[in-house]
């Protein structure tokens, strides 16, 4: 299984961290983090980086991290010591907008013991989130399914329907997972690596 990691830009940097400015980001089991360019003297960066990373073969740990892990990308950049004031004088009316709002979205990189700790912090508040999103998604259709009943002025519901929405988001990522096992089967079949005969590739 290949993919890849693409980071085109950024768009509404502060003035004052434009100095430097890199994003980075570790992905499963990487000891050290990937790192783009460097890029100074824009709001607006342009990274254009592309990362491919490819795993033979594919591991049920690595599903289950595709699956429930988020992949946290940091920005970091430098506090530039000179005046942001020609700066300023030289954006746009669309750049000086992002950079007003980005204000408001500034994460302060500070109170972690180390990197490390920050990481694990951010990733398990992200899969937090996904958790909660993905229980309220299901207590709406349970609540669909409740309203239907009093509108036909029944006393029961329908189990199999309960069931199709407690576990839908299960069902689709063993799906998912079986599409790139039998992708994976076919490619160590054949003799010079490619797929001859499947329904998909996951690239």
């Amino acid at each position: 299984m290949s993919f890849a990691v693409k980071i085109p830009c950024l768009r509404g940097l502060p003035p004052k961290f434009t100095n430097n400015v890199y994003c980075k980001y570790k992905f499963y089991l990487d000891k050290e983090p990937v790192v783009s360019q460097k890029i100074s003297g824009t709001v607006n960066p342009d990274f254009n980086h592309v990362r491919t990373f490819s795993y033979e073969p594919v591991t049920q740990g690595l599903l289950d991290h595709l699956a429930y892990q988020p992949l946290v990308i940091e920005v970091w950049g430098q506090q530039t010591t000179a005046s942001t004031s020609k700066m300023r004088k030289n954006m746009t009316t669309t750049e000086l907008i992002g950079t007003e709002r980005s204000k408001s979205a500034t994460v302060v990189n500070a109170g972690f013991k180390n990197e490390d700790e920050k990481y694990r912090l951010m990733c398990e508040l992200a899969t937090v989130k996904r958790r909660s999103e993905r229980l309220e998604t299901k207590m709406k259709a349970v609540e669909q399914i409740v309203q239907s009943a009093k509108e036909r002025s029944s006393n029961t519901v329908d189990v199999s329907e309960l069931d199709k929405a407690l576990h839908s988001a299960t069902q689709r990522f063993k799906a998912a997972a079986k599409v790139i096992v039998m992708t994976e089967t076919a490619k160590r079949k054949s003799e010079d690596g490619t797929i001859k005969s499947a329904a998909c590739s996951v690239m």
